[in-house]
């Protein structure tokens, strides 16, 4: 069960109609897990989006070969490996590397924030070297 919660100075208070009926659902005085995490915000999602879509727009060609970046989604993928956002299966003697997920229901408000920052810093340094941070950023707003 998922409850989307206000954070008032009495504590944790179901936001709709529909979390208040969940909650009051619950067994008085018995033990609740409680997940916490902040909820996605869609204009920062649409702004990972643009930041990539710029910068595969302006991605060098010498390096799209060598790091098999020919799309804004193999862009995406490589950006998740670069910085660490993957798990490692193993079957029989290969490994292989699986991106995880940057979904809304898989990675809070706090987390994607870092992921972003991440991603603007590895851009800069690695594919659009000579852009600054506020170059990119002013960039960013004109495909919003």
């Amino acid at each position: 069960m998922n409850i989307l919660c206000i954070v008032t100075e009495n504590g944790l208070v179901p936001k709709y109609d529909s979390d208040r009926e969940e909650f009051r659902s619950l067994k008085r005085n018995t033990d609740v897990l409680v997940e916490v995490g902040q909820k996605r915000n869609y204009e920062f999602h649409k702004k990972f989006f643009a930041l990539l879509k710029l910068t595969y727009d302006n991605f060098p060609e010498w390096l799209e070969d060598s790091l098999n970046v020919h799309s804004v989604e193999d862009l995406r993928t490589r950006l998740k490996v670069d910085l660490g956002l993957y798990e490692v299966s193993h079957y029989g003697n290969q490994s292989v590397i699986i991106p995880k997920s940057i979904a809304f229901d898989k990675m809070d408000e706090t987390e994607f924030e870092k992921f972003y920052r991440s991603s603007v810093n590895h851009i800069l340094k690695n594919y659009l070297k000579g852009v600054n941070n506020e170059q990119i950023e002013e960039e960013i707003w004109k495909f919003l």
